[in-house]
């Protein structure tokens, strides 16, 4: 049994290596929130709400996960005693959307009882693999010399996958410069819905470029624009922002809207929820990755141990920690090595968090509970 009797929450502010630029926004500093969970028997547990400063991306941000978690899904959990994973969900099922916030209550308890169990975390979902492909986002659809500056400095990792950002107005000149320097890269390119369906023979002029993908060509809710968009091109699709739900990936397999789908836990609402919807995808004849959305080492341990899973068939967005923040929470970073990740097999989430310098990354911190 698992009974906390406290938690944290702490709003976070991390620098970024270099500006991270979509569609949404552009970023040179990082804000997070994570969850820190104290148990009976003094376990602590950690989980990450993976959000950003304002709800341009996700419905969710800084600002309403923090009530979320303080107000309605914390409080009934303290000193309760919780036999299971879908125990823990059952208490906040009545809570409509959130995934954010349930994903950071989620790893927290996962944590914990792996720790528990004396398991590493993916074992809890019977992952085996011991290594995990990983892929990179580049950050920047606009600019060009950085782009090309950032994939330079990530080929020595040897990533499976560069996936640049792109804009209508950057795409062909942005992809031409990244194949005339990279010819061999395995590349592909994320629009964050910035097209239309009516640039179909924009997105056609794409194919030239040899992409492993496109990624979420138009906007979440037109599948039958993508499903034109997918028998227009050679290139395959992949959807990210169209995917929340099992009964999603029934309607893109029967539309053929998309041959692979990006799979965040936050957009799922939890990991279990993400592990669900990879396999559901996976029946329908659909290629998974695990995605990631800026997460501290924290939430990107998740991601790791996620992608440990059969469910997740490519290699997931999950970039060195080092490469990402001046400053991460971790005191070791996750490391990317041929292209790949180690999963760890010791108990629980298998990286150490650095107290201090979580402490100085703190900018405020909320307390349900009794911490410890």
């Amino acid at each position: 049994m698992v009974r906390f009797t406290g938690f944290e929450i702490l709003h976070l502010r991390l620098r970024l290596r270099s500006p991270f630029t979509t569609g949404y926004c552009s970023l040179r500093e990082k804000d997070a929130v994570i969850l820190r969970a104290r148990t009976e028997d003094g376990h602590t547990g950690y989980g990450e709400a993976p959000v950003f400063g304002r709800p341009d991306y996700l419905p969710e941000s800084v600002d309403t996960v923090i009530p979320v978690l303080s107000r309605h899904i914390l409080p009934p959990l303290v000193e309760r005693e919780l036999g299971s994973v879908q125990e823990l969900i059952s208490t906040y099922a009545w809570v409509a959307g959130n995934g954010a916030a349930k994903t950071a209550v989620e790893q927290a308890f996962l944590d914990v009882r792996s720790q528990m169990t004396g398991v590493p975390l993916h074992r809890l979902w019977d992952g085996r693999r011991r290594h995990i492909e990983a892929g990179t986002s580049i950050g920047s659809a606009t600019d060009l010399e950085r782009t090309l500056h950032e994939i330079d400095a990530a080929i020595p990792y040897g990533y499976r996958r560069f996936k640049i950002k792109i804009t209508p107005e950057t795409a062909q000149s942005m992809l031409q410069a990244v194949r005339d320097r990279f010819a061999h890269v395995p590349l592909s390119a994320d629009a964050n819905g910035a097209y239309r369906v009516t640039d179909v023979d924009e997105l056609v002029r794409l194919d030239r470029f040899g992409l492993l993908c496109i990624e979420q060509p138009l906007p979440p809710g037109d599948l039958l624009g993508h499903a034109r968009v997918a028998g227009a091109l050679s290139t395959p699709i992949c959807l990210d922002e169209s995917v929340e739900r099992a009964e999603d990936a029934a309607t893109i397999a029967h539309l053929r809207a998309a041959s692979m789908v990006s799979i965040k836990p936050a957009r799922a609402g939890g990991p279990s929820a993400a592990l669900s919807l990879a396999a559901e995808c996976r029946s329908q004849g659909l290629e998974t990755w695990c995605g990631g959305m800026l997460e501290t080492g924290i939430g990107r341990a998740l991601c790791v141990h996620l992608s440990a899973c059969e469910a997740f068939s490519l290699p997931a967005e999950i970039s060195s920690t080092a490469q990402t923040f001046e400053q991460d929470v971790l005191k070791a970073p996750i490391e990317v090595a041929d292209g790949r990740i180690d999963v760890p097999q010791s108990s629980g989430r298998g990286y150490e968090v650095d107290e201090d310098v979580l402490g100085r990354l703190v900018v405020g911190s909320t307390v349900v509970g009794r911490p410890g």
